[in-house]
C-alpha cells in the first residue's frame, strides 16, 4: 500500500473533522451550571480553561511536528525515519487522554465520530510507516 493513500486518508479525515466541528461546535445539552444561590458565579464546564501540565503541552508540539513530517513523507511516498511515527503515536495517546473528558461531555455524536475516524487514520498512518519499513528490511 502506498504511503500516499494513508496520508491522503488522514488529510481527508482531518478536513471532515474540521467541517464537523464547524457544523456542530457545541453540545446542545451542555448547560451553564447554576444552583440558584445569590452571588454565585455561572460557568460552563465545556468552555472553562483547563490547566494543562507540561507533558501534554510539549506532547502537542512534538505531535504537531511529527504529524507534519508524516504527512510530508507520506505525500512524497517515502518512509519516515523510524522515530517519527513512534513519537507521533506516543504523543497522540497523551493528547487523546488529555482531551477525552471534553470530547465525551461537550461534543456531539458527529464530532466524536469524526474524531475517532481521524484518530484511527493517524494510528494507521503511523503504523503503516513502522510496519512497511520493518517488512522492507526482511
Amino acid at each position: 500500500m502506498s504511503y500516499r493513500w494513508t496520508a491522503g486518508f488522514v488529510l481527508i479525515a482531518l478536513l471532515q473533522l474540521i467541517v464537523a466541528e464547524s457544523l456542530y461546535p457545541y453540545h446542545a445539552t451542555s448547560k451553564t451550571i447554576n444552583s440558584g444561590n445569590p452571588g454565585e458565579v455561572l460557568f460552563d464546564p465545556c468552555f472553562m480553561w483547563s490547566q494543562m501540565g507540561i507533558i501534554p503541552r510539549l506532547g502537542g508540539f512534538a505531535w504537531l511536528a511529527s504529524f507534519a513530517a508524516l504527512i510530508v513523507y507520506g505525500l512524497r511516498n517515502r518512509p519516515a525515519p523510524l522515530g517519527v511515527p513512534i513519537v507521533n503515536l506516543f504523543t497522540l495517546g497523551i493528547i487523546v487522554n488529555e482531551s477525552y473528558w471534553q470530547l465525551s461531555h461537550c461534543s456531539t455524536a458527529q464530532v466524536r465520530l469524526s474524531f475517532v475516524v481521524w484518530t484511527v487514520g493517524v494510528v494507521i498512518m503511523g503504523g503503516h510507516h513502522i510496519v512497511q519499513r520493518s517488512m522492507a528490511r526482511v
